[in-house]
């Protein structure tokens, strides 16, 4: 007959956690708080591992948060040999809600612990996560955060060069975040900067701005293309050149070069995390996920950060849950698609994912298996 289980759900937080443990059916027998520190975390465990052998129980914890605020405690219970689980944050906001008290540090771990007793071998065990999934999803975030970033200085610059340049700005370079645009408006801020410039020298600079690299332009081809732009240039802002170079102009000015100084910086830190990404922290995973048409770097290691492997998960349905993963019943009858029925499922862990794209499965006619996107 096998033991019982003494479930301890902890409620991680900055500086003062909340532990309570439940045994079967659904009786608290241990509700205490503790420090986020090492020597804490020990003691509780030497605690509650008396408390599991006083009972003849097996003692297995619950975690929603394994990695940020409740890394010290995953580490340490991992270290000590203990069954540490992670528990979906929408079952502890269900259990929640089947006790109908408000939320508390108290019952938020009474939840986490009742979805422990009654779930344990559908919950991916923490342990399983390791600290290359952990770099990874650091990673992204950071990657993320960046792109909001430059979002926003993209933003204000677009309102700097509007009103020195118009909207004749828009039409010099593909993207303003790109560094050939950005390098240039940093050499040229206002329109009366270009004064005294030819087609033949402002297509030098831009060349030189431009490292060499001017799209798929070669030889006399790419000198062709880059004088077109240079006379472009100077014609839309000839006019805008001769007027006064006033001090309210010359702080518009000063402000284009400091956005493009933060843009450049910015941008080359994305490329050199997104580099380590795909040269060494995804590789190094041994997963293959990015050969999926439609997953790049970023993509890939939104998933894996989030969910390490899908070994971790026992059923497949634990899985498509904490991913957020949609489910598309379809057909595939030669060149035509009949969609039957679709269903979302899930938590918001993967909130990041872009909305339209999900990870999907497709039967064909034969039975056979077929990976596929669909939109939301």
């Amino acid at each position: 007959m096998s033991k019982p289980i003494l479930a301890i759900g902890i409620d991680p937080a900055k500086r003062v956690h909340r532990a309570v443990g439940v045994l079967f059916p659904d009786e608290v027998v241990f509700d205490g708080e503790l420090p986020n520190a090492l020597d804490a975390i020990k003691s509780l465990d030497l605690r509650l591992a008396e408390l599991a052998a006083a009972y003849s129980a097996e003692l297995v914890y619950g975690l929603e948060d394994h990695r940020r605020y409740g890394r010290l405690l995953c580490q340490v219970f991992t270290e000590r040999g203990r069954d540490v689980r992670v528990v979906n944050p929408l079952w502890t906001n269900r259990q929640r809600a089947f006790y109908g008290q408000d939320k508390d540090d108290a019952i938020d771990g009474r939840s986490i612990a009742a979805v422990v007793l009654r779930r344990r071998d559908q919950l991916p065990l923490a342990n399983d996560f390791g600290q290359l999934a952990q770099a990874i999803r650091e990673a992204e975030r950071a990657v993320e955060d960046l792109s909001k970033k430059r979002t926003e200085l993209v933003n204000r610059l677009h309102l700097q060069l509007s009103d020195v340049y118009t909207s004749v700005y828009e039409t010099y370079f593909g993207k303003l975040k790109s560094p050939i645009a950005l390098r240039f408006f940093h050499r040229f801020p206002l329109p009366q900067d270009l004064g005294g410039q030819d087609s033949v020298m402002l297509s030098s600079i831009i060349l030189r701005l431009a490292n060499g690299k001017v799209g798929p332009h070669k030889g006399k081809d790419r000198e062709k293309f880059l004088q077109t732009k240079a006379e472009k240039i100077l014609e839309t802002a000839a006019s805008l050149g001769r007027t006064p170079r006033t001090l309210a102009l010359e702080l518009k000015a000063e402000l284009i070069r400091q956005l493009c100084d933060e843009l450049l910086v910015n941008h080359d830190r994305v490329i050199r995390l997104e580099r380590m990404l795909g040269k060494q922290l995804l590789p190094e995973t041994g997963q293959t996920i990015t050969t999926m048409p439609g997953i790049g770097t970023i993509l890939g290691a939104t998933i894996i950060g989030e969910t390490a492997s899908i070994t971790r998960f026992r059923p497949r349905a634990a899985y498509a849950t904490t991913a957020q993963l949609l489910r598309v019943i379809a057909r595939v009858d030669g060149s035509d698609t009949r969609h039957g029925e679709i269903a979302i499922t899930g938590s918001n862990a993967l909130s990041g994912w872009p909305r339209g794209l999900r990870c999907c499965t497709i039967r064909s006619p034969k039975g056979t298996l077929i990976n596929a996107r669909a939109a939301v």
